[in-house]
């Protein structure tokens, strides 16, 4: 049995008539040795059956053994060890007189607005120490336990660290109480074992005075919660909104006075404030009344803080994702607009009657247009006949107007001589009608007779320029020639025309390649069907340089493709650069097909390769190099890969760049490789031999204002490499013209930016658009590019937390093509980490 500082043994007595009693033995260690040291219970044997041992420490394990001696002195064989611990179940005494004063937002730099650098406030706590805390050496005494809790009678929680350490001092400072609401406090005493005091006596007037009480102020320095469940419906006519209010209380957000409500036509604004700029909006529901017939507005909220004074400005919370509230059109009871100056022909007996008549606007451009209605009459006056379901016509633009439309319906069958009377209406989905208008079909004489085609066309290429030249068209047929000049292999049209009496005719200022095309027209205006010759330039010119070939990486090789753009290549020649090539090499020649295709099967695995390709002609004149195409060969399947390098970081030191990454596990070294413009490129390697370290100084870094990025692989012992890891440039940006920062915050990063044209020819901002670096798919992602040339600020409320982020902004002149300005190439910031609920 164990108690505070001993521990009683106890046993069964023995049943001997010469019994003399018994001998106890005590040791920290098992087996006990049953000799005169280790003997407790004195020099004459004990007559009773238990024996308590003090003085003993506890949190020690002690063992004992007990021997039953006869009066003739012999000594039976020890019973079986036992064990105890002595442990304390004292308590300390309760702490004295506790009490608790609450302390608000302290601005420290005194600017009037929240910052990272500000104190948010306390519930400072203090109490008399327990009288067992007096720092003996003997003394067990732990420390204190704080709890916390929103009533007086509980429930109470620790509100001391996760690890469940106690309080060391006889005062506390409760920096997550909440903003504006009462806390109830208890302390207890406790000691080295878990004993743990009653609550600590308070000042009379609190509750059952163990209990104190505090509240943490709020001075509208930093902002209040989010709102959050923002829904919007249409009600009647009018657009009714309801969101969650705001819960009371919170280590760092203030209390919520009210709320504003913007609206605008689209999602991304521009916004304007409805609700809440002089006094805010206390309800959490608004109903908007003006909300337009047919249209849709979207809506946010946010919410407003206290007011401090006349000189601070009020802090707000986020605004809220928006809602849309439609309000729909009423029903449509308006026709579409009647069809103008209706004509219809007919050949002169032919039973295929042709509708034309002008449109403002094209048939289609109102959603519920559903087409025309095409009816037929023997008389102006009717009756008329449906000839058919709505139809969508053939429409073309009116020549010499801005927003005229020639439409063409065809109806059949019609008698040969007939000449019936058609009226055409507008028919919107709904069924809505358009007037109409009454017009007779003219029958139309026979069209001119065709010339018989021409014969015999050849193009020769002569001093002066080339010959066209064809047989002689019967004399009754010729009223001119009409040769046509196109595009090689096009169809024939009149791109260029030339007339001629005679059948020859030379073209002065010929194309190198080009497609002729001869008719004849007659003296009634008929034209006959074209005939046509291709002419390639002689000598054989020099081949087109080839397209830049798409290439694309597979296990087998690097598979090339690029379209034929100048028949007369033949072959082919494919030349590669890997990053330890100073120059292309020429690496293939392949015979030219239909649909060129090639893969190297030689390429490196894991490294990019670029190729350019030439074509030559069959007179070996070769074209120039086409542009250049990069790809990686991946490595066979199976095979193990370096983890791409983590922590990647870069920072400008002077004129130099000082690179630093985490090391990878199994990697003998690291490939450090500088990029323009692109970073699927190779690059430039930094350094020619692997670096063995985790650090690099570039000191041939990129100018401040470069659009550059750095790679980092890792590479193992076989020489497998990584994966790359990308980060952009962060150097000192363009100073000269624009500055920027970035900053984190429980809200995001904001990102604020001042931009000043060094030049006279700069245009005037137009829009600003934001980027910001993925380090998983290692591009630039775009936040928004709607915002206003005038804008300076932007907040990312989408930056992950706990890790850094990199941001670019650009600027955009009228033109809205070409940004006037770039930012810095990557500007870092870290939204902290969200804090942790005690």
């Amino acid at each position: 049995m164990r108690g505070d500082g001993r521990a009683t043994v106890s046993w069964a007595r023995n049943a001997e008539a010469d019994l003399a009693g018994y001998r106890v033995y005590r040791s920290t260690s098992t087996p006990v040795a049953i000799d005169t040291a280790h003997r407790i219970s004195g020099s004459a044997p004990l007559t009773g059956s238990a024996l308590t041992s003090t003085g003993l420490r506890n949190g020690t394990r002690y063992w004992f053994a007990v021997t039953a001696v006869d009066r003739a002195g012999n000594q039976s064989r020890a019973s079986a060890d036992v064990s105890a611990v002595p442990a304390d179940t004292t308590p300390p005494k309760a702490p004295d007189v506790l009490g608790a004063d609450g302390y608000g937002d302290i601005d420290l730099n005194d600017n009037g607005v929240a910052d990272p650098e500000d104190d948010l406030g306390e519930n400072h706590l203090s109490w008399g120490p327990s009288w067992d805390d007096d720092f003996s050496t003997q003394d067990t005494f732990a420390g204190y336990h704080v709890y916390r809790a929103t009533a007086p009678g509980g429930p109470w929680t620790r509100i001391r660290s996760a690890d469940a350490r106690v309080v060391q001092d006889n005062f506390h400072a409760d920096k997550q109480a909440p903003i504006g609401v009462t806390a109830y406090y208890r302390v207890t005493a406790v000691d080295t074992a878990g004993n743990e005091s009653t609550s600590a006596t308070t000042e009379s007037g609190e509750y059952a005075r163990t209990v104190a009480s505090a509240l943490r102020p709020d001075t509208g320095l930093y902002p209040p919660r989010q709102p959050t469940g923002l829904q919007g419906e249409l009600s009647g006519d009018n657009a009714a909104l309801d969101w969650a209010d705001n819960p009371v209380g919170s280590p760092t957000h203030g209390l919520t006075t009210g709320y504003q409500v913007q609206s605008a036509t689209s999602a991304s604004g521009p916004w304007t404030l409805r609700v809440g700029g002089d006094a805010p909006l206390t309800s959490s529901q608004f109903t908007d009344t003006s909300l337009p017939v047919g249209s849709t507005r979207h809506y946010r909220v946010r919410a407003v803080g206290k007011a401090v004074d006349a000189d601070t400005p009020r802090a707000y919370s986020a605004w809220t994702e928006p809602v849309a509230v439609s309000r729909p059109l009423p029903p449509d009871t308006t026709g579409p607009a009647a069809p103008a100056a209706p004509e219809v022909t007919a050949p002169d007996g032919g039973t295929t009657a042709t509708l034309t008549w002008i449109t403002n606007g094209w048939p289609g451009y109102d959603q519920d247009f559903a087409g025309y209605q095409v009816t037929r009459g023997d008389s102006p006056d009717g009756p008329f006949t449906n000839s058919g379901s709505p139809r969508t016509p053939q429409c073309a633009a009116v020549p010499g107007t801005d927003e005229q439309v020639r439409c063409t319906l065809t109806d059949g069958p019609v008698a040969a001589d007939a000449t019936p009377y058609y009226r055409v209406v507008a028919v919107d989905q709904l069924g809505n009608r358009s007037s109409g208008t009454v017009v007779r079909l003219k029958r139309l004489p026979p069209p001119a007779p065709k010339p018989s085609t021409p014969t015999g066309l050849t193009a020769t290429r002569v001093d002066g320029g080339i010959l066209l030249d064809w047989d002689d068209s019967p004399a009754s047929e010729v009223y001119l020639y009409y040769l046509y000049r196109t595009t090689y292999g096009s169809p024939c049209a009149s791109v260029d025309t030339f007339h001629t009496a005679d059948s020859h005719y030379v073209d002065t200022s010929p194309w190198r390649m080009a497609r002729y095309c001869l008719t004849v027209r007659n003296f009634v205006g008929g034209y006959s069907d074209p005939i046509w010759v291709d002419v390639s330039d002689e000598p054989t010119p020099a081949p087109q340089t080839p397209e830049m070939p798409a290439a694309t990486g597979t296990t087998d090789g690097i598979r090339l493709t690029w379209p034929v753009n100048d028949p007369v290549a033949a072959r082919y020649e494919i030349w590669r650069r890997t990053e330890t090539d100073a120059e292309y090499l020429k690496t293939a020649d392949i015979p030219a097909t239909a649909s060129p295709d090639w893969t190297d099967t030689g390429a490196p695995a894991g490294v990019p390769s670029c190729y350019r390709t030439v074509a030559v002609n069959a007179a070996g004149d070769r074209s120039g190099l086409s542009e250049d195409t990069c790809a990686v060969r991946p490595y066979p399947e199976g095979t193990e890969r370096p983890d791409r390098p983590a922590g990647l970081a870069a920072r400008q030191d002077g004129d130099h760049a000082a690179l630093s990454w985490q090391p990878v596990p199994g990697a003998t070294g690291y490939l450090v490789y500088r990029y323009w413009g692109d970073a699927a490129n190779p690059g430039t390697r930094v350094q020619d031999q692997p670096v063995t370290g985790t650090t690099l100084t570039d000191t041939a870094a990129p100018s401040p204002s470069s659009n550059a990025y750095y790679a980092v692989v890792a590479v193992d012992a076989a020489g497998v490499r990584s994966e790359a890891a990308v980060l952009p440039w962060a150097g000192d940006g363009y100073g000269a013209s624009m500055t920027l920062a970035a900053s984190g915050s429980a809200d995001g990063v904001l990102l604020t930016w001042k931009w000043t044209c060094q030049n006279e020819w700069c245009p005037a901002p137009s829009s600003v658009a934001v980027q910001r670096w993925n380090p998983a798919t290692q591009v630039w992602d775009e936040l928004t590019s709607t915002l206003p040339g005038t804008a300076m600020s932007y907040l990312d409320t989408t930056a992950p937390s706990g890790t850094v982020s990199h941001y670019q902004v650009q600027v955009y002149g009228q033109d809205g093509d070409t940004p006037s300005q770039m930012g810095y190439g990557a500007v870092p910031a870290t939204r902290p980490a969200p804090p942790t609920e005690a």
